[in-house]
């Protein structure tokens, strides 16, 4: 009777050991066969201390739809916003953009955002301060944020 309890749970580990290795083994192999579905190097948005919505800091990034809709890289200036122009050059007759992800520009090339179309109609530096996932109140720390 033992040996047959001491037999099923020999078998019990043995299946949980080939269960986790199976795993692993497949989660390694979908990141180097199927790298679109690699979650890693994707657009991630964090908070800074006081709640303000920010991109992360000075890195290039990838933004995909597995569906294949849209494959973009996104660059964060070394404030965290999705702008290759440094705010420390604004001048007080510059356009500050603010918003969510249509301002931010889901899913599109930076060229192709309303702000950097704005800019090219306007003839005058615009800067792009948009977060997705932003409320009124987000946009607010942001237009305190980006001056500081």
């Amino acid at each position: 009777m033992q040996s047959r309890v001491s037999r099923s749970v020999a078998n019990a580990a043995l299946l949980l050991i080939s269960l986790v290795v199976a795993l692993v083994l497949i989660e390694f192999l979908v990141r180097v066969f199927f790298p679109i579905y690699d979650p890693s190097g994707y657009v991630e948005f964090g908070h800074l201390p006081d709640g303000t919505p920010i991109g992360p800091f000075g890195r290039v990034l990838r933004q995909v739809k597995n569906t294949g809709d849209y494959d973009v890289e996104v660059r964060f200036n070394a404030w965290g916003f999705r702008d290759g122009k440094l705010l420390t050059s604004a001048t007080d007759g510059d356009v500050f953009v603010v918003g969510d992800s249509f301002a931010f520009g889901w899913g599109v090339e930076a060229v192709d955002r309303f702000s950097d179309q704005l800019e090219t109609i306007l003839n005058r530096p615009v800067f792009n301060i948009a977060i997705p996932g932003t409320d009124f109140d987000g946009y607010d720390r942001l237009i305190r944020y980006a001056p500081s």
